[in-house]
């Protein structure tokens, strides 16, 4: 549903049957002025969520919630005065009013008649936030999110987000649990019912007792509870097709919520593989990787600033034959390096043995501690500079970001 890999604050939907509505759908933080824009419009729902506060996020995002509930209900119809009097010109360029109307407006309305509980306030702004909402037509909890234009207060960026942290049925994430979204984004797949398990960091052996979990139908979401002292772990996805996915990234220990994991069919790789002229071999290991920039945000933060990381190289020890990059979202034998809009790349035929894999980019390098590689497994691996250790991107200035 989603592009391969969303960092924290970029939380997407898991809806059964709704269309895509992560946050990268639409909208840039970074537009021009709009020094023209409309008054607010006479239908501002001011009614709808009192909860919010009185800043100018607050104000749109209580118009927007309220409008989708009109509109949901039939006594509303979004007209051009209101489109242009509440979203940027940014926005609109992208995404006319019919455009809209056709697609996000349908989707929100899914949701409705959504009730507003609260919002987030250790990461709202004046120009930022994210609501907490009951959606009836979801039977479900959700975030809505908004960021407005600096200057003119229009919005330039709307978001949904399912939040199972504050359905009593799950509650607020405990210390020792881990909460993933399973992402079968190869071939769009709906994951409810798709089983995981916590596995040895080192060495990808089960816990025992093993620790397992099933993937939810609401939300497609599942925890795990941890051992007490457990650190970092890595993630045994298995699709229903039999084929086995391992996931490994510095995020996937107790404590994290909405954590994203591949789960890859057996038709994935010697798909990828024949993009660059192999064929994929029994007994051998494939894997994917993709290389991020850990800016310290809290979970909800609304702050765009890149997260990817762009122009980096990967080495490999034992060595391998070759390090594709990606060309998105394929293998790209001419790429040499991993591209900024999609820091990832591949190896194919892999010797399933440990491998240290090793980052090379500006403020590199990163060494992780060896993965555990399986044969006939594909091995999904998340490598993120901390920015601790490097206090900026680590993404080259001529990389075209």
């Amino acid at each position: 549903m989603n592009d391969a890999a969303l960092p924290d604050s970029r939380v997407d939907l898991g809806i059964d049957d709704a269309p895509d509505m992560s946050p990268d759908v639409v909208g840039d933080p970074a537009t021009d002025p709009e020094p023209d824009a409309l008054d607010p419009s006479p239908a501002d729902f001011s009614d709808v969520a009192n909860s919010l506060p009185s800043t100018p996020a607050g104000v749109q995002l209580t118009w927007l919630i309220g409008m989708v509930n009109a509109s949901a209900a039939g006594t509303y119809q979004l007209t051009q005065e209101d489109y242009d009097a509440h979203f940027a010109k940014s926005f609109r360029n992208k995404l006319p009013l019919a455009d809209f109307s056709n697609s996000l407006l349908i989707s929100y309305e899914s949701l409705a008649p959504m009730d507003v509980l609260g919002y987030e306030e250790d990461t709202a702004t004046d120009g930022a936030m994210w609501a907490q909402v009951h959606s009836s037509g979801f039977s479900g909890w959700a975030r809505v999110g908004t960021v407005l234009e600096a200057g003119t207060g229009l919005i330039v960026w709307v978001g949904v987000a399912t939040s199972p942290d504050l359905d009593p049925a799950f509650g607020p994430l405990a210390a020792n649990q881990i909460g993933l979204y399973p992402q079968a984004q190869y071939e769009a797949a709906n994951v409810a019912g798709f089983v995981v398990e916590a596995v040895d960091r080192g060495t990808g052996s089960s816990f025992d007792p093993p620790i397992t979990g099933t993937v939810d139908a609401k939300y497609r979401y599942v925890r795990l509870t941890l051992p007490p002292g457990t650190g970092e772990v890595g993630i045994k996805a298995t699709h229903t097709d039999g084929q086995v996915n391992w996931n490994f990234g510095p995020h996937l220990k107790a404590g994290k919520d909405r954590q994203w994991v591949a789960v890859y069919p057996a038709t994935a790789f010697p798909s990828y593989a024949s993009s660059v002229g192999l064929t994929t071999v029994a007994g051998k290991a494939q894997v994917w990787g993709v290389v991020y920039w850990d800016r310290g945000l809290k979970p909800w933060s609304l702050d765009f600033d890149d997260q990817n990381v762009g122009c980096a190289t990967i080495a490999a020890d034992p060595a391998l034959d070759r390090v594709y990059y990606a060309s998105p979202p394929l293998p790209d034998a001419s790429a040499t390096s991993t591209p900024w809009n999609n820091p990832s790349w591949y190896a194919f035929n892999v010797e399933p043995v440990p491998h240290t894999f090793e980052v090379q980019a500006t403020g590199g390098p990163l060494v992780p501690s060896p993965f555990p590689l399986a044969a006939d497994a594909v091995t999904v691996i998340q490598m993120w500079y901390d920015s601790t250790i490097w206090p900026t991107n680590p993404t080259n200035e001529d990389c075209g970001h």
